[in-house]
């Protein structure tokens, strides 16, 4: 049952109210509501969301009408119940590692062991899911990332997102809330944002997902536990369009020689990083 508070909003509302739409852990829940509360020095990510809550309000004081009103949900996370379970049935993975989440631009990368052997020294888990979107990851965070207490996390989302028409607000929004999560779980955590890629099935989101990569880069440039990892830019010819070679026939996901541009950019920030931590 959809439940309503005091002031006459439904618990959904409440919960986008809070910047809380893509949260579920308990634990996560309670601490951004202690924090929202004053509980905790506020972060300028709190500042943000802060922000949110007034324009959330003159919104619902002054709604919009027609298309400007409109927004695309996020797809049902639970599609990726069985993915999940799975993970869970497996051998355990190695706990204080190197974790990449994201969609099938990170699950792809483990096809012939490449993803740990490009990352070798570092110990590495893989938790790529094909065609996920930002929100899927931070319903998910607590089982398929936060269980394996991981040091460091990188993240490639946004590409999906874009093209089932989520809004860019939305998707900064929950990498924002994803963040939180980890630094609340361990404030050490290091976490690593890899851009949207450009790729030549759609070019058309290309300004789209560069305005995504800016506040991608934003968010990394307020926190030193953060990093952007822009791996678009190695992936651009100089006409300023993708490479093709760099993709297999679908113009979508990566060819070897796409993954071959990912790891020599993201070694050269990731690997100095990591040693330092990497357990004998």
């Amino acid at each position: 049952m959809n439940r309503h508070s005091a002031f006459g909003l439904s618990s959904a509302s409440l919960v986008r109210l809070f910047g809380l739409s893509s949260i579920t852990n308990h634990d996560a829940v309670t601490f951004e509501a202690k924090r929202f509360f004053g509980l905790f020095k506020p972060s300028e990510m709190a500042v943000r969301r802060f922000c949110n809550l007034a324009l959330f309000f003159c919104l619902n004081a002054f709604p919009l009408v027609g298309s400007a009103a409109e927004t695309v949900p996020w797809p049902d996370p639970e599609r990726y119940r069985d993915v999940i379970q799975d993970w869970a049935a497996a051998v355990p993975a190695p706990k204080r590692a190197l974790v990449g989440v994201g969609s099938s631009s990170m699950r792809f990368w483990s096809v012939g062991n490449r993803f740990a052997n490009d990352f070798a020294p570092i110990t590495t888990v893989n938790r790529g899911f094909g065609g996920s979107v930002m929100n899927d990851v931070a319903y998910f965070l607590e089982s398929a990332v936060l269980t394996l207490e991981p040091r460091a996390v990188m993240i490639y989302e946004g590409d999906n997102d874009l093209a089932r028409g989520i809004s860019q607000a939305a998707i900064v929004s929950s990498l924002e809330g994803i963040i939180e999560q980890l630094h609340f779980r361990d404030s050490e955590i290091r976490v690593y944002i890899f851009s949207i890629k450009p790729s030549l099935a759609r070019m058309s989101l290309w300004p789209s997902m560069q305005a995504v990569n800016r506040s991608y880069k934003s968010l990394a440039d307020g926190d030193d536990r953060v990093f952007y990892v822009d791996i678009a830019t190695a992936m651009l010819n100089d006409a300023g369009l993708p490479d093709p070679n760099l993709f297999i026939d679908d113009g979508l996901h990566l060819s070897a020689a796409g993954y071959d541009v990912w790891r020599q950019v993201v070694r050269e920030i990731v690997v100095p990083t990591e040693s330092p931590f990497e357990e004998p």
